[in-house]
Order: C-alpha cells, then structure tokens, then sequence
C-alpha cells in the first residue's frame, strides 16, 4: 500500500537523516582539507589526480568509520562533502 511505502521511506529518510548527522561530525574533525591533503600529496602527482586520491581516501575514512553504510549514500555523500571542502 501506499501508506506501507511512504512509512518504509520515512524511516530510511530519518535513518539518512540520522546518518548524515553522524557523517558531518565525524568529517569536521577527520576529514577536513587539510587532512586529506597531507594523506593524498605524495600520490598525486598532477592536478588531475586530486580529486581522485581525495575522493578516494575520504571513501576509505568513512568506510572504515561507518562499514555498514551503502554505497550509493557513501558516493553521494562524498561527492556533497568534497565540494564543501575543496570549493
């Protein structure tokens, strides 16, 4: 039923909601520029590459962090979260 669907979207909205939260305090204290740049600068070796190498280990970091997140949240999320930092 319709109403059964808009219920099962509410909780994993809430539970987007709820881990979003938890992403953005957990990016403010590992994953700011400065960070990311001091664990990618020896890998990169043209601009080019940057956004690869960080995009990359920030999906590593949060991983690590949060195992049980999906990957099209985590993709999502990453891409979001780089263009606050490095914008």
């Amino acid at each position: 039923s319709s109403v059964k669907s808009y219920k099962q979207l509410s909780k994993i909205s809430d539970n987007e909601d709820d881990i979003t939260g938890k992403l953005d305090e957990f990016c403010k204290k590992n994953l700011t520029a400065e960070i990311i740049n001091s664990k990618t600068a020896p890998f990169i070796q043209e601009e080019s590459q940057e956004y690869f190498y960080r995009a990359e280990y920030m999906r590593q970091t949060i991983l690590n962090e949060f195992p049980d997140i999906s990957v099209n949240f985590l993709e999502e999320y990453v891409d979001d979260k780089y263009g606050e930092i490095f914008e």
